[in-house]
């Protein structure tokens, strides 16, 4: 996997709900890079953490992490809470 940026990430999007336009969380890479090679719950999960998240959340697919570069499915950040990794 390559080098991630976090200027490479895909910009936030704006879906409808309901009645009213929502930005939502920002994948990187976006995540019609993967999808191909993705097994079904994580385009499924991948899919909920774009429209479900606020848009300050950076979310991760398969990123190398920690010093044994270990990749857990998604690592989602968000500027003022906790790291949490998806297996």
């Amino acid at each position: 996997m390559p080098q991630m940026r976090c200027g490479q990430a895909s910009p936030n999007r704006t879906i409808a709900h309901g009645s009213r336009r929502v930005v939502v969380a920002t994948l990187i890479p976006s995540l019609n890079n993967f999808l191909r090679r993705m097994t079904s719950g994580e385009r499924r999960f991948g899919r909920r953490l774009e429209s479900h998240l606020e848009n300050d959340y950076l979310c991760w697919y398969d990123v190398a992490v920690g010093p044994k570069r270990q990749h857990p499915d998604f690592v989602v950040l968000h500027p003022s809470r906790a790291c949490s990794s998806s297996r």
